[in-house]
């Protein structure tokens, strides 16, 4: 499943829902320059790749908000078409795609090959394409890796398994952090503008001011600082 919207003159995003877990991939293109990313590559990616193609796009990087496998096993796919294009991911989960078999294992699923990271993330990496920008904001808890990656041209946050609509991501995960995880949401996500979109790596997208406004967990943590 794939639905595609324009969230400025020129800027455009397209989700695909793919995999096992439902996670999503994002295309973010600018309609200009045709300067694109991907951000997350769930399973069998044959959708976003035929999207480039027909949009003729250049496809400028490979963003991995966390080293989990459903937001990883698809890569291997844009990468065989794609080779040169560089792949980022925060060193701080290299150990997930270390043990990419222990986790196909825990689930019972395939174990993805050719994953591959040619360069870590850290918080405040800002990437400059023509017509956009990504912010890398490093908020750890679902995985010490965790990252945010803001796009202020349509006041857009990709967050990942973060924050979701009326909830969170899990902490119950090795390396897990349930403080983390709230204290990174007040001060990287909550700190953006009510009406900034967010995009998350399952489930609806939702806003600022709606999780500010509705999310219980949001409103715990807000209520104790």
């Amino acid at each position: 499943m794939n639905s595609s919207l324009a969230v400025s003159s020129t800027l455009r995003i397209e989700t695909y829902t793919l995999g096992l877990f439902a996670v999503h991939t994002y295309l973010l293109w600018d309609t200009q320059s045709k300067h694109a990313v991907v951000i997350d590559t769930g399973l069998n990616p044959t959708a976003v790749l035929e999207k480039i193609a027909l949009e003729t796009l250049y496809l400028k990087g490979i963003f991995h908000t966390h080293g989990h496998i459903d937001h990883v096993e698809g890569q291997a796919a844009i990468k065989q078409c794609y080779p040169d294009v560089p792949s980022y991911l925060s060193q701080e989960d290299d150990f997930w795609i270390e043990h990419l078999a222990d986790q196909a294992a825990m689930f019972q699923m395939e174990t993805p090959s050719g994953v591959k990271i040619d360069h870590g993330l850290k918080h405040g990496d800002v990437f400059s394409f023509q017509g956009f920008t990504l912010e890398a904001r490093h908020v750890p808890g679902h995985s010490p890796g965790g990252i945010c990656f803001w796009v202020p041209e349509c006041h857009a946050m990709f967050c990942g398994d973060v924050i979701f609509y009326q909830s969170i991501g899990r902490t119950d995960f090795p390396r897990g952090d349930y403080d983390a995880l709230m204290s990174g949401i007040h001060s990287q996500v909550l700190s953006l503008p009510d009406d900034v979109t967010l995009y998350p790596g399952h489930g609806p997208a939702t806003t600022v001011g709606h999780e500010r406004q509705n999310n219980p967990f949001v409103l715990r943590h807000e209520a104790k600082l």
